[in-house]
């Protein structure tokens, strides 16, 4: 694949990510993804210039738009409501996202300090705010484009991620979140990761390492699964000639991180006595751990996949599904863990191609994969096997996807055109089934 045909591809891949989810964004409901809400209601808060505690209302404004677009067909059977106060919506009524980080909100909020002046409908703020959480996505994939380019990336491979992030079929693309910024900090981390996997001695790659990890601390707390970055790194450090002096340099940088990352959750530690939840009194489901077992591993691999490839958006009570049970199966679970399969394994059996360190991508894609399972089995309190999760490990997981087709089919392009068209025929097949329920 030649750059100029790199370029091209990348290119249509964020216009298709853009002409795709748009319209998703002013058709679906409000609340179409379940913290919407919460994420709004923060948004407004920091407006006014208050940082929102957990057991607080939502504001009144919220609340009286909630009433008054209800849609029953988002995420029950039911056909009506019985919602007169703010009480009724029991944990939705709550600033429950407060013991989250700033950092997004805090862009939000000058955003919507814009929409106010120009005197936008809270509707169409909603609806605008949305688009704006698709941009992070955006600006993300050019930064790590960018840092490939600059790194002199040549291997098509390395790409191929870019290219498959704008055809996953997911909900984040089209709703107020979180996890977008995530990916969109988490950016700067893979373009310090990949300079340090090029070059051991670029100062820049530790510099980006860190902000990005800070950055993600600042806007997400699960986003502390970066930390995995950090043994992949020793890793390669000792394995590559046995560098003492770079492993204690790396050491040197993760405190420095950690100290930068952790006053957020030190003032969360002061206010409620947890640096990253607050649970008591408002209901919040509670996700018990998975003991480790066959059972578990089944579990987690197939709710990771499918919300992977179909996200998490809900529509009468149902997740959407483009096929019946036997084609969703081997469409979101059995080609997918084979290609990952093959990804992983292809680690030991790297790439012939001059940029072999990078395989450590690898280990990067597959420590976060591993760390949400461990979270899963032996931590509990979140459903860690919603992907959205790892929107901060996003490009590494992909990469993985991509390495797989690769050891799969070794001929190129056709290792980049049918994975392609694969998630391509998927998301259109979703958008088709999702537009047919909404209009």
């Amino acid at each position: 694949m030649s750059i100029t045909h790199r370029n091209r591809i990348f290119l249509l891949a964020l216009c298709f990510l853009l002409i795709r989810n748009i319209p998703f964004c002013f058709i679906l409901p409000l609340w179409s993804h379940g913290d919407e809400i919460a994420h709004f209601d923060y948004v407004l808060k920091l407006n006014r210039g208050h940082l929102p505690g957990p057991v607080e209302y939502i504001e009144t404004s919220v609340f009286a738009l909630h009433k008054m677009h209800w849609d029953n067909r988002i995420i029950t059977y039911h056909k009506s409501h019985d919602i007169e106060n703010i009480e009724d919506l029991r944990l939705a009524g709550h600033s429950y996202e407060a013991n989250q980080p700033p950092l997004p909100y805090l862009i939000m909020s000058l955003f919507r300090n814009f929409l106010l002046f120009l005197n936008i409908p809270l509707l169409l703020q909603v609806k605008l705010l949305r688009v704006l959480s698709l941009f992070p996505v955006i600006l993300g994939l050019i930064i790590i484009y960018k840092g490939l380019q600059r790194a002199k990336i040549n291997h098509p491979v390395y790409y191929y991620p870019l290219f498959f992030i704008p055809l996953l079929s997911q909900d984040m693309f089209f709703s107020i979140n979180t996890d977008s910024y995530s990916f969109l900090f988490a950016s700067l981390a893979v373009v310090g990761v990949i300079s340090l996997f090029t070059n051991s001695h670029s100062r820049k790659g530790w510099v980006l390492l860190s902000a990005g990890v800070i950055l993600s601390l600042w806007t997400k707390a699960i986003n502390a699964f970066l930390f995995v970055l950090w043994p992949a790194l020793i890793i390669f450090f000792w394995i590559k000639n046995k560098d003492k002096k770079k492993i204690l340099i790396a050491l040197l940088v993760l405190l420095i991180t950690i100290i930068f990352s952790s006053p957020w959750f030190i003032y969360n530690q002061m206010r409620f006595s947890d640096p990253f939840r607050y649970t008591a009194e408002l209901g919040y489901p509670e996700v018990s751990p998975r003991p480790l077992s066959f059972s578990s591993i089944q579990d987690f691999t197939s709710s990771f996949m499918c919300t992977l490839f179909r996200g998490e958006f809900i529509w009468n009570g149902k997740f959407i599904e483009v096929f019946a049970e036997m084609g969703n199966t081997i469409v979101l679970l059995v080609i997918p863990l084979v290609i990952f399969t093959a990804g992983f394994l292809s680690f030991f059996f790297y790439f012939d191609s001059p940029e072999k360190n990078l395989k450590y991508l690898i280990l990067c894609g597959a420590g976060t994969i591993f760390a949400f399972f461990l979270a899963h089995s032996f931590i509990g309190g979140l459903p860690y096997y919603q992907a959205r999760y790892t929107f901060g490990g996003l490009y590494f997981i992909m990469f993985v996807y991509a390495a797989g087709w690769k050891k799969i089919i070794p001929s190129e392009p056709f290792n980049f055109y049918i994975p392609a068209a694969l998630l391509l025929s998927y998301n259109l097949f979703y958008f088709y089934t999702l537009i047919s329920k909404v209009t």
